[in-house]
C-alpha cells in the first residue's frame, strides 16, 4: 500500500537508473538530402544525417533509416547502425538508389535498437532528368555561375556502351538519331554537404570552385582522405572539375592533386589580358584582374595563355576533365564568364558512370551472364536423360529380371532383386551427381577498376563490380557488403534461363539493406538452378597498388616509351593505344617489371576495338557470349563482353578528345571484392579489368 502511494518522481529518485532513462532525451537529428535538394534520376541519392547527444545522456545505440515510400511494407528500407557516447556530434550518410521516376520526397527516421521511432522527418527532393546536367558550385559568392542555368551544352550525353549499345544493330540505329543537348542546372553547395563516398557524388556531372574568401577546402574538420578518394573516383568516371582563381587554387585541399595546374608565386594584378578579349560579348571587362601564378601540371594543355602566363588550362583525369581559370569568376562580367564557359564546354561530352548504366533496369538480365566469367555448374540432367534412365530402370526391373529369375527357377528372389536394383540405381545416380553436378554454390565476380593519374603521378579512382551467385541446390547464406561498398540487386534468372535464352525478372526488392559496418543483404535463400546478380561500387582501387605507370610519347600513330608495373601483382594481355593510332599488346607484365614499347608489339586491328583487344577470333562467328564452360574461349568471350561495355564496340564510349592514351590489363582474380558470402563455402570464378585513361605527357 505504501508503494502504491509513492509518486513517479519519488520512484525515480529511489532508482537512479530508472530516473536516468525517464529523463534522458534522445539524440537530436538534422537531415539534408541531395545537392541543394537536387538529385539525378537513376543515381544514388546522398542523405546527410547529423546527430547530437547532450552531455550527461546515456550512451545511444540504434539505427538511422531511409525510405522513398514511408517505410511501407514490401518496399526497401536502407539503414545504418549508429553508436553515440555523450557528449557527441556525429555525421553519418545513407545512399539510396533512385530510378527513372520523379520522386519528390524521402523519409528518414531515427530508431533505438528495438525499433522504437525516436524521430521521423520528411524531406523534399527535386529530381533532375537524364537530359539535364547538374553542376555543383562551391563559392562564397551566392550567385556564382548562376548564368549557366538553362544553358545548353554543345554535345549530347555519351551514354556509353552497356545496355545502350548492346548490339551493332542497336548502335547503328543510334547514329541515325539526334540525341538532345542537355540543359545545365546549377546547385549551390557547401563543403560540409559533400559526401565522403564516390557513389554519393553520382548525381553531380560537374563541380565548380570559385570566389572563395571564407570557405576553405583544406579545412582540418573535413575528412580530406575520404573526400579525395570520393572525388577521384567520381572524376575518373568522366565528370568535370572547374576551379577558378588564386584563392580556390590555394584552398583546394582534397582537390589539389586533381587540378590542371600547380601553384607558382604570389598572384599578380595585371591589365586585362589581350588573350581573353576574344571572349568579350557585351559588357566590357575590368581594366585590371588578379591572376594566379601557376605551372601546368604534367599532361596538361594550355589553350589560352598570355605569353608565359597560363590563363585557361585543361588536363585529363581518367575519363574526366579538369579545368583551371587564372582569375576568379566574380572579377568578370557575366557575359564574359558565360563565353569562357562555352569555350571550355564546347567539346565536353557529359557521360554517366559505368555503374549508373547498369543500375537501369533495361536488359539488366542479359549482361550478368555475359560479362561474368561463370564456371560450368550443371544442376539436374536434361529431361530426356532422366526419362532414358527411368526407362532402362523399368526395363531391368521388369522384363529382364523376370526373364532371368524364370530361367534360373528362383522367382521367389524377386523381392530381393527389386530393392537391390533400386539401391544400385540410386547409388549410381548419387555418385554421378557428385561427379557431374558441379558445386552447390558458385560466385562469379567481374571487377572494372578505372584510374586517373594525379598531378603527383599517383593513381586514384574506383571500381565497379558485378557479382553473380549461382546455386546448384537449395541453400541459404548471409550476403555481406564491406563498409565502403554500395550495392543494389539486379536480375534473377531461374531454371537455366541464362543458358536457353528464357525470360528473367528483376529480383524482388529486399526488405532491408544495411550500409556501413556490418552491411549487406542479411540472410539470402536461393533455390535449385537459381542465379542472382548484384552491382557493387567502391572508391577503393583494390589490388592495383601504385598502378601501371606509362611514360609515353607520341609521334603520328606511333607510341614510344616505357611501361612499369607498380601494382604488386602480374597482369595479362595488356593493351596500350592512342585513339586512331597503333595498338600495342604485352602478353604479360609481371609485378615490378618495366618494359619498352617496340614495333613488334603492334597488334593489327581486326574488326572493332573491343574485338581486337580481346584477341577473340570466335566472337564474329556468332554464338552466345554466356557460355558457362571454363576455358580459353570463354575467357576471351568474357573479355570482349566487358570491353564492349566499357569502351564501346569500336571506342564509341570513350571521350572524343585526342590528348589521352588508354591502357587495359587483366587478371583472373578480384581483390577484396565488396560483396562476400558468409557461413557458406562457395567456389569463385573471378576476372578483373584494369582501365587507365592517361593524359599524354
Amino acid at each position: 500500500m505504501l508503494m502504491a502511494g509513492l509518486s513517479l518522481p519519488l520512484l525515480a529518485g529511489l532508482w537512479p537508473s530508472a530516473r536516468l532513462a525517464y529523463a534522458a532525451a534522445p539524440p537530436k537529428m538534422t537531415v539534408q538530402a541531395g545537392f541543394d535538394g537536387y538529385y539525378k534520376q537513376v543515381s544514388w541519392l546522398p542523405i546527410q544525417i547529423n546527430l547530437s547527444l547532450n552531455e550527461g545522456s546515456p550512451d545511444f545505440q540504434g539505427w538511422v533509416e531511409a525510405s522513398y515510400s514511408n517505410f511501407d511494407q514490401g518496399s526497401t528500407t536502407y539503414r545504418r547502425s549508429v553508436e553515440l557516447v555523450a557528449p557527441a556530434n556525429r555525421t553519418v550518410w545513407l545512399y539510396l538508389p533512385s530510378d527513372p521516376r520523379s520522386i519528390l520526397e524521402v523519409q528518414v527516421r531515427l530508431t533505438d535498437q528495438k525499433g522504437t521511432i525516436l524521430d521521423n522527418q520528411d524531406l523534399p527532393i527535386r529530381p533532375v532528368t537524364q537530359n539535364e546536367v547538374l553542376l555543383g558550385v562551391i563559392s562564397d559568392n551566392p550567385s556564382a555561375a548562376n548564368y549557366l542555368n538553362g544553358e545548353r551544352l554543345t554535345q549530347p550525353y555519351n551514354l556509353g556502351s552497356a545496355l545502350f549499345n548492346y548490339s551493332n544493330s542497336y548502335s547503328n540505329s543510334r547514329k541515325n538519331t539526334s540525341p538532345p543537348r542537355p540543359t545545365i542546372r546549377v546547385a549551390h553547395l557547401n563543403t560540409t554537404s559533400l559526401p565522403p563516398d564516390g557513389s554519393g557524388w553520382d548525381s553531380l556531372d560537374g563541380l565548380i570552385v570559385t570566389d572563395l574568401s571564407n570557405t576553405n577546402l583544406s579545412d582540418q574538420f573535413l575528412n580530406q582522405q575520404s573526400l579525395y578518394q570520393a572525388t577521384s573516383s567520381w572524376l575518373a568516371q568522366g565528370r568535370l572539375l572547374f576551379v577558378a582563381g588564386d584563392n580556390s587554387l590555394r584552398r583546394a585541399g582534397f582537390l589539389t592533386e586533381l587540378l590542371a595546374v600547380k601553384p607558382g608565386g604570389q598572384p599578380q594584378s595585371v591589365p586585362f589580358p589581350d588573350a581573353l578579349r576574344q571572349f568579350i560579348n557585351g559588357d566590357q571587362p575590368p581594366p585590371q584582374v588578379l591572376l594566379a601564378q601557376t605551372t601546368p601540371a604534367p599532361g596538361a594543355l594550355t589553350p589560352v595563355a598570355q605569353g608565359n602566363q597560363p590563363l585557361m588550362v585543361r588536363r585529363s583525369f581518367g575519363l574526366g576533365i579538369s579545368w583551371f581559370l587564372a582569375t576568379e569568376l566574380k572579377a568578370l562580367p557575366d557575359s564574359l564568364g558565360l563565353e569562357l564557359w562555352r569555350y571550355a564546354l564546347n567539346t565536353y561530352e557529359p557521360r554517366i558512370s559505368y555503374g549508373q548504366e547498369h543500375r537501369q533496369a533495361v536488359d539488366s538480365w542479359r549482361w550478368p551472364g555475359e560479362i561474368n566469367p561463370n564456371s560450368k555448374v550443371s544442376a539436374l540432367p536434361d529431361i530426356w536423360l532422366i526419362a532414358l534412365v527411368l526407362v532402362i530402370y523399368a526395363f531391368l526391373l521388369g522384363p529382364v529380371s523376370y526373364a532371368f529369375l524364370k530361367k534360373t527357377g528362383k522367382r521367389e528372389l524377386g523381392w530381393v532383386i527389386a530393392p537391390a536394383l533400386a539401391i544400385l540405381f540410386g547409388l549410381g545416380i548419387y555418385l554421378t551427381g557428385l561427379v557431374t553436378g558441379g558445386d552447390p554454390l558458385v560466385i562469379s565476380r567481374a571487377s572494372i577498376i578505372t584510374l586517373g593519374q594525379t598531378t603527383e603521378g599517383k593513381f586514384a579512382g574506383g571500381s565497379v563490380g558485378l557479382a553473380t551467385i549461382y546455386s546448384n541446390s537449395r541453400v541459404d547464406f548471409r550476403l555481406n557488403a564491406t563498409e565502403q561498398a554500395f550495392s543494389i540487386p539486379l536480375s534473377r534468372l531461374r531454371s537455366g534461363a541464362y543458358i536457353r535464352g528464357g525470360s528473367a525478372t528483376l529480383q524482388n526488392s529486399p526488405d532491408t539493406v544495411q550500409q556501413g559496418t556490418g552491411g549487406g543483404y542479411g540472410q539470402v535463400l536461393m533455390g535449385l538452378n537459381d542465379l542472382r546478380s548484384y552491382l557493387v561500387e567502391e572508391d577503393q582501387s583494390q589490388g592495383v597498388g601504385a598502378g601501371i605507370l606509362a611514360n609515353l610519347q607520341t609521334k603520328g600513330n606511333d607510341l614510344s616509351g616505357t611501361v612499369e608495373n607498380r601494382t604488386g601483382s602480374d597482369w595479362l594481355d595488356l593493351a596500350i593505344w592512342k585513339p586512331g593510332g597503333q595498338i600495342y599488346r604485352i602478353p604479360q607484365l609481371k609485378a615490378g617489371e618495366k618494359i619498352t614499347l617496340k614495333p613488334e608489339m603492334v597488334l593489327a586491328k581486326n574488326g572493332g576495338l573491343a574485338h581486337t583487344l580481346s584477341g577473340n577470333e570466335l566472337a564474329l562467328q556468332g554464338g552466345p557470349l554466356n557460355s558457362l564452360q571454363n576455358g580459353q574461349e570463354t575467357y576471351l568471350r568474357h573479355k570482349e563482353a566487358i570491353l564492349s561495355t566499357v569502351l564501346g564496340f569500336d571506342g564509341e564510349a570513350l571521350p572524343k578528345d585526342a590528348d589521352r592514351v588508354y591502357l587495359v590489363g587483366w587478371k583472373k582474380a578480384t581483390d577484396n571484392f565488396g560483396l562476400q558470402i558468409e557461413n557458406r563455402k562457395a567456389t569463385s570464378v573471378d576476372l578483373t579489368l584494369l582501365f587507365e585513361p592517361l593524359a599524354l605527357q
